[in-house]
């Protein structure tokens, strides 16, 4: 992984980016409902998971756009990371406690498949916040809430100007007119991300799930 500084003096997004954290501090959220027909179908088929299915495909995208990888480093410079993977939260049945897990992205969806069941078979079941250890600094967050078929969701940030990087969230799905539908919530900051970035997310996300057969192996 590498941390690419940006050059605030030179980027096209300079105006947009003070605007955003200092006059107009704000980031947005945006609720879509993903058609997982057809998705859901062939996971069932082949004997897959769900979660780690949506999180690689969350994954993928996220690191084919820089705007979603745009933040600050530990030394508060900004910049964007080369590639981010993925912490995604795993819910304990017992005591109703969650923990945040993290995968090493890869864009061989076998192999990191393979990293997500590890990881879940060696930290799935022990308690506390972040039970598998020396986290790298290039992750960023999905969580879930499978109870819940939401139409909006928003997490209220503290200190929101610090933190830029979005977050994910994937409630239950639901069958509506013969087809299932499974909201996601894209949380975003306003200075490095806007509504084209999220649309384009949004709808690769709906074709990845459509054409999952050409990927999903």
């Amino acid at each position: 992984m590498m941390f690419c500084k940006i050059d605030l003096k030179s980027w096209d997004r300079k105006e947009y980016f003070e605007h955003y954290t200092s006059n107009v501090p704000c980031g947005f959220s945006v609720t879509a409902d993903i058609d997982i027909t057809i998705l859901l179908e062939y996971v069932k088929k082949n004997g897959l998971m769900l979660y780690p299915v949506l999180i690689y495909m969350l994954s993928r995208l996220v690191n084919k756009y820089p705007e979603f990888r745009t933040c600050f480093n530990e030394e508060g410079e900004l910049g964007y990371w080369s590639e981010l993977n993925p912490s995604y939260t795993s819910f304990h049945k017992d005591n109703k406690s969650f923990s945040a897990l993290w995968s090493e992205y890869n864009e061989d969806f076998a192999v990191f498949y393979q990293n997500y069941i590890h990881d879940l078979h060696d930290f799935g079941d022990k308690k506390g916040l972040m039970p598998k250890p020396n986290a790298p600094k290039n992750l960023f967050n999905i969580s879930c809430l499978p109870w819940i078929n939401f139409t909006s969701f928003n997490l209220n940030l503290f200190k929101e100007s610090d933190y830029l990087l979005p977050i994910f969230t994937w409630g239950k799905y639901a069958e509506k007119e013969d087809k299932v539908f499974m909201p996601l919530s894209v949380q975003v900051h306003h200075s490095v991300c806007d509504g084209y970035h999220v649309g384009c997310l949004v709808n690769e996300l709906q074709q990845m799930s459509d054409e999952c057969s050409l990927w999903l192996k």
